[in-house]
């Protein structure tokens, strides 16, 4: 009898004991890992669910902390990197009235791509704009001065 116990055993996957599969951590990733595709292994874990991230989608995320190898990847441990960070240099573009005007800033705060962000001109200039690539921050309406 114990013979057939652990064929059984041996025979129910993690899977069917209540694990799934998803995208893990092939090593421990340090936080502020930007991930690359060595990092990535499909596992089965207790935990996979819901903020799981897909695997199609995490290469260029940023670790947000210590990651154990085997751990799954999902928010909000891993996010999408950001865009512009906070002191960086950027382009930015005023387009308003038809007229268009490129000009280098300095980013005030970290935010993506789609996200408001402060920039500053000059010492007592600062303008907002909308994030819309690496680097590169578009102002529409220019309301949003101080």
């Amino acid at each position: 009898m114990p013979l057939v116990v652990a064929l059984v055993v041996s025979l129910l996957s993690p899977l069917q004991a209540g694990a799934a599969r998803c995208p893990v951590a092939a090593k421990d990733l340090a936080r502020g890992t930007t991930l690359v595709a060595a990092d990535i292994v499909e596992g089965e874990h207790a935990t996979c669910g819901q903020h799981t991230v897909p695997a199609d989608s995490l290469v260029g995320r940023l670790t947000r902390r210590l990651i154990r190898a085997g751990e799954p990847l999902r928010e909000p441990g891993v996010v999408v990197a950001p865009t512009v960070t906070a002191g960086q240099s950027v382009s930015l573009i005023v387009q308003e009235n038809g007229v268009r005007i490129t000009m280098q800033g300095t980013a005030t705060s970290t935010a993506m791509t789609g996200q408001r962000v402060w920039v500053r001109l000059g010492a007592k200039q600062r303008v907002q704009g909308v994030v819309a690539g690496r680097d590169l921050v578009i102002v529409s309406d220019t309301s949003g001065t101080s």
